[in-house]
């Protein structure tokens, strides 16, 4: 997923990692940082407010992740799988999840 705040950074997971990239850093092939979910993720979007943090789908939360502080919050958030992750950029945020709903959170200062 790509910032809606800086055009050259991304964000990707695989299993149970996320990578935030820059790609205008002295290293662009290497990740600026790393976070270790110790479980699955099946989604991943940059905040649609904050530049400095992450969201995250597990099975049945959703994960806020600050990577310049390294701290996250972990909330429940379905039944199953969240599977699809999409910020509006006027604070909301939609998932979508296996258990079939969807859900529309306010992230509005968080």
């Amino acid at each position: 997923s790509w910032s809606l705040h800086k055009n050259s950074m991304l964000v990707s997971a695989s299993e149970d990692s996320v990578k935030v990239w820059d790609l205008e850093s002295v290293s662009p092939t290497k990740p600026i940082k790393t976070f270790n979910a110790h479980e699955r993720i099946y989604c991943c979007i940059f905040h649609p407010e904050k530049s400095d943090r992450v969201i995250l789908g597990f099975y049945r939360n959703i994960c806020i992740w600050d990577f310049t502080t390294d701290q996250h919050t972990i909330f429940p958030a379905h039944e199953g799988i969240v599977s699809a992750l999409q910020g509006s950029g006027n604070g909301l945020l939609a998932s979508t999840s296996h258990d079939y709903t969807v859900k529309i959170w306010c992230f509005s200062g968080s």
